[in-house]
């Protein structure tokens, strides 16, 4: 059995968490390992590898655009599941909710993580994400 500091990964999302929340590009792309890789599902598979935490600032800003336009105030980490790969390698999946500023659901997705540590502490290498279709369908309704 791998044991790994399940405390640790949950303070990590949470940072994360709070980057989105801030709409800081520069300190979300601190939480991640490059070259990251991202795939995401919409309208299609799109693979993304990221170079650099520039790359990931660019990247990252339309979305910023899309939740400014939609009035997204935070992000609410509804499950976390944490397996480990080895001590330094974990998988993590996290069902996400999306709130405005009144703290009402907008919608949900769901994203898997690789995450990877070393002397840096936890940065995420690969993302797999399903946001955009249920973002699009939100931004369709408003």
């Amino acid at each position: 059995m791998i044991s790994i500091a399940e405390a640790e990964v949950a303070s990590f999302f949470e940072s994360y968490r709070a980057a989105f929340e801030s709409f800081d590009a520069s300190a979300l792309s601190d939480h991640l390992a490059y070259p990251a890789q991202i795939a995401s599902d919409d309208d299609g598979v799109k693979l993304i590898v990221l170079e650099s935490g520039q790359a990931y600032q660019r990247m990252i800003e339309p979305l910023f655009a899309m939740y400014r336009r939609l009035g997204v105030r935070t992000g609410r980490i509804v499950k976390l599941s944490i397996s480990a790969v080895s001590i330094r390698i974990v998988q993590a999946v996290v069902c996400w909710e999306i709130l405005d500023g009144d703290a009402r659901p907008l919608y949900a997705h769901k994203a898997a993580y690789t995450l990877a540590t070393g002397s840096t502490g936890w940065r995420i290498a690969a993302i797999c994400v399903n946001e955009l279709p249920a973002l699009k369908k939100c931004l369709g309704a408003c």
